[in-house]
């Protein structure tokens, strides 16, 4: 009982002083129930000296991770999540990885996390060859739960490059001589794997092509946009190609050209400065889904029948009322729109008023300076 009573101090000294006298006092007893006593106490203070440290777990989330298909020679990388959930901090003592085309690409190294927190691996899935793999990531740490093992899977796949030319032909109409047309030719990277386009050349008198350069490279998915400009140099149909080499499996794309060269005779009274002669149907451009307008004051080509185009206005522009946009549109005065030696146009907006433009859009005459006098509700040229 003395034992017990003299045995209370914290000290690791005083356990092990307390724990020679204990084996001292049973060994020197003689009588059965005095060795009993003596070791019941030592078992006591025993118990004493084991203190907890709390309790330490680690998870992961996601507990497995599928990279699904890769190309060869690509990488898809994902995150996994480490907390640590218990109510001390956990020791991280490895971190290791299976499978050979498994890395662990941020988040290491990893040594502990505090009660509560997380931590974020990258892992990243790069395939050498083609067909299933399967590893894991196992974090060892001193966690009740240790060792935390997250598996992985991925699948290669061969590579495949496929490049595509939309549409496969282009059809410029009638061009006048010199003047020119321009289309739009879009490639498309229809594969799993990058293709790089080492040339894109045209053939053919009158035809030519820019907009994508040598060893421009596309991503699975990717467009680029070849414009294609066919000015004819003189009258007559004309035909050519578009070729584009690429390291893509069909490797080369050709793309079929027509147009035709027209040259208006000046000596047919009334013939038009382009266009058909006579035609009373109704075409649609042939370049009518790839449009698009010019700016104001510039020009393009009709592709069906040669004609320049000029936009002369801009009613996102020109014509803001102050909560809405304004129609405009040209005004007939008695004869034509325009002056006499075709230099001016004369427009009206949404509310009738008129003003005096020339063929780039620039304003001669606004409506503020309009002369008040009309014929008939028109305004004359030489009012």
């Amino acid at each position: 009982m003395q034992i017990r009573e003299t045995g209370l101090t914290r000290s690791r000294s005083d356990y092990t002083r307390l724990y020679s006298k204990c084996v001292a006092i049973s060994i020197s007893s003689f009588v059965v129930i005095f060795a009993t006593i003596g070791l019941s106490g030592c078992a006591g203070y025993t118990t004493a000296n084991t203190q907890s440290t709390g309790s330490k777990t680690l998870s992961a989330t996601p507990t497995s991770i599928s990279f699904g298909s890769v190309s060869v020679g690509a990488s898809s990388t994902q995150s996994v999540i480490l907390k640590s959930g218990g109510t001390a901090s956990v020791t991280i003592s490895q971190t290791t990885l299976s499978g050979s085309v498994f890395s662990i690409t941020q988040g290491t190294p990893l040594s502990s996390i505090a009660a509560g927190q997380s931590a974020t691996l990258q892992v990243r899935f790069a395939p050498s060859s083609s067909g299933n793999v399967t590893g894991s990531l196992t974090v060892t740490s001193d966690a009740n739960d240790s060792p935390t093992t997250i598996s992985l899977s991925g699948s290669g796949a061969a590579g495949t490059s496929q490049l595509t030319a939309t549409p496969n032909s282009l059809s410029f109409g009638n061009v006048n001589v010199g003047g020119s047309s321009s289309l739009g030719l879009t490639l498309t990277n229809n594969g799993n794997s990058n293709v790089t386009i080492s040339s894109v050349s045209a053939s053919g008198t009158g035809y030519s092509a820019n907009g994508v350069s040598a060893n421009t490279t596309l991503t699975p998915g990717q467009t680029a946009t070849v414009n294609v400009t066919f000015a004819p140099t003189a009258a007559g149909s004309a035909s050519g190609s578009i070729s584009v080499a690429s390291n893509a499996s069909n490797s080369s794309a050709t793309i079929s050209l027509t147009g035709n060269g027209v040259t208006q005779s000046t000596n047919v009274p009334g013939a038009p400065a382009c266009g058909i002669s006579g035609d009373n149907s109704n075409h649609i451009p042939t370049d009518w889904n790839t449009f698009t307008p010019p700016a104001k004051g510039q020009s393009y080509v009709d592709p069906t029948f040669g004609c320049t185009v000029t936009r002369i206005t801009d009613a996102s522009k020109d014509a803001w009322s102050g909560s809405f946009y304004l129609p405009l549109s040209h005004g007939y005065s008695t004869v034509s729109p325009f002056n006499a030696n075709d230099t001016y146009l004369l427009l009206s907006d949404g509310w009738g008023r008129r003003y005096v433009t020339d063929l780039k859009g620039n304003i001669i005459v606004p409506i503020g300076n309009m002369p008040t006098g009309t014929n008939d509700g028109w305004y004359l040229w030489d009012a």
